[in-house]
């Protein structure tokens, strides 16, 4: 369960990722920034972005390894963790007003 520490600290962590993008916008292709519904849809697709925007060798053996992950690993795998908002009594409203500058800088 996510306790009040876990979100103080998640808060802070999302405070400083915003103020810091904000401030050093200037390191443009230094950052790639990645959704996690992108990668979670279409992951080799999303790394081979990756790869290319930074320059990375990409290799067949590298993208069957990736191909054959979800079969060895499938999620859920080590046990299944389920979370609601309503287990940290916030709704969908608190979090896109708490979290605003955060969800602006990353949408597409």
């Amino acid at each position: 369960m996510v306790n009040a520490r876990t979100l103080q600290y998640v808060d802070q962590m999302i405070k400083r990722i915003v103020e810091f993008r904000t401030r050093r916008r200037d390191l443009g292709q230094q950052i790639l920034d990645i959704n996690y519904d992108e990668i979670t849809r279409q992951p080799i697709a999303t790394v081979r972005r990756i790869y290319d925007h930074f320059g990375f060798r990409w290799s067949n053996e590298f993208e069957i390894a990736m191909q054959n992950w979800p079969r060895d690993n499938p999620q859920g795998k080590q046990g299944r963790h389920t979370y609601s908002l309503a287990d940290i009594h916030r709704t969908h409203d608190d979090i896109k007003a708490q979290y605003n500058d955060y969800i602006k800088l990353f949408q597409k």
